[in-house]
């Protein structure tokens, strides 16, 4: 800023001296007056450019006070502790999207007492630690960017003394979002636990492997229904085929003579009903209520034209 200043508080005694000056002698001192002034630009942005590292260095300075006033002093996993885990449902670990995953996590404290020398009468004998398993919780991130964080899951606080030469089994369970494209992740879940004897704060990962995203599962599948329906549809079309060949042709044959038959059988229904009908009208015959007398009559009135008188 002070070299800033004085070069311009400088700048109209150097355009001054430049018009009263040679003109070789102007050209020289402008261009080291463009320089100094370059070389100021650039002072003034590696300053500003330490001023910003500086910043981001005290807020982490600040975030790391507040986390050893949270937690006065954290360490890595505890010598003497022994993490196993198991997720009960998916053991491939293939992970539903939108359904809830279990995780079990079995913490051992394997203090094991040191064998004393048999003329060691006024040794003490060593105290394990007792460890309280305070909260685990879980992460989902990028499989090649561990920075990047997909899924930040609920932490679960216990609160549970674990004495040495004693184990517990902590249950914990998240949920994958249902939007999640099925493919690979990095789950990461950890335990935290404090040492109570010495006050200090264990932070334990016990898993952080690569994990498999799915679909989940509905019992209600469309695409496979329709699957199954195309196949018998076409096994359906192939066996009838197999059948028209084998039978050669018999089946539209018996079809027709079907139709055949059911066509004479109204014909002779209907020469059945005509002879009924004759049948009742034979007390009739040969006089003027005769049906056939009247038919003759009627068609010979048409064919001549003349009206139609009744005989007495």
């Amino acid at each position: 800023y002070m070299l800033m200043k004085a070069i311009h508080q400088a700048s109209p005694r150097i355009a001054f001296g430049c018009c009263i000056l040679h003109p070789s002698s102007r050209n020289h001192i402008a261009m080291v007056s463009l320089k100094t002034l370059i070389f100021a630009i650039l002072l003034s942005l590696a300053c500003t450019f330490v001023r910003s590292q500086d910043a981001e260095e005290a807020a982490k300075a600040t975030n790391t006070q507040q986390q050893q006033s949270i937690y006065p002093s954290i360490v890595g996993p505890a010598p003497e502790v022994v993490t196993t885990f198991i997720f009960p449902d998916q053991l491939d670990y293939k992970l539903p999207a939108g359904e809830i995953i279990d995780v079990l996590l079995g913490f051992h404290n394997n203090f094991q007492q040191p064998e004393l020398e048999a003329d060691a009468e006024d040794v003490v004998p060593a105290v394990g630690n007792t460890y309280n398993v305070t909260m685990i919780f879980a992460s989902l991130n990028h499989p090649s960017n561990f920075g990047y964080y997909i899924q930040n899951y609920s932490r679960f606080d216990y609160g549970s003394l674990v004495a040495p030469g004693e184990q517990a089994s902590f249950h914990y369970r998240f949920r994958p979002d249902p939007q999640l494209e099925p493919r690979d992740f990095t789950l990461v879940v950890h335990a935290v636990y404090v040492d109570v004897e010495k006050n200090l704060t264990h932070f334990h990962t016990f898993f952080n492997r690569t994990i498999d995203i799915v679909e989940p599962y509905t019992a209600f599948d469309v695409q496979l229904i329709f699957t199954y329906t195309l196949l018998i549809a076409i096994v359906g079309l192939i066996a009838f085929a197999v059948y028209n060949k084998v039978s050669g042709g018999k089946g539209s044959k018996v079809g027709r003579r079907i139709i055949r038959d059911a066509v004479e059988q109204g014909t002779r229904k209907t020469a059945s009903v005509a002879d009924d009908l004759a049948d009742k009208n034979d007390w009739l015959r040969g006089t003027s209520a005769d049906p056939s007398l009247q038919k003759r009559s009627k068609s010979t009135d048409r064919k001549t034209g003349t009206p139609n008188r009744s005989r007495r």
